[in-house]
């Protein structure tokens, strides 16, 4: 998995975690999907449990 945020690498490798980062879940799951403006993450299309299981979350539970 490869994150871009704007031109800068964010992150490179198998797992990653966002939380110093500033973006929200839900930024992360549009750029998963392909629909980020800026930023970008490469990675494996999602399965189809994607959406009720692995969505990414905040840090506080929401």
């Amino acid at each position: 998995m490869r994150i871009v945020d704007d031109g800068r690498v964010v992150g490179d490798g198998r797992a990653l975690d966002l939380r110093g980062e500033p973006y929200s879940p839900a930024t992360v799951r549009a750029a998963v999907r392909g629909e980020g403006a800026a930023l970008s993450i490469d990675c494996p299309t999602p399965s189809r449990w994607w959406e009720w299981l692995a969505g990414p979350v905040a840090g506080n539970g929401e």
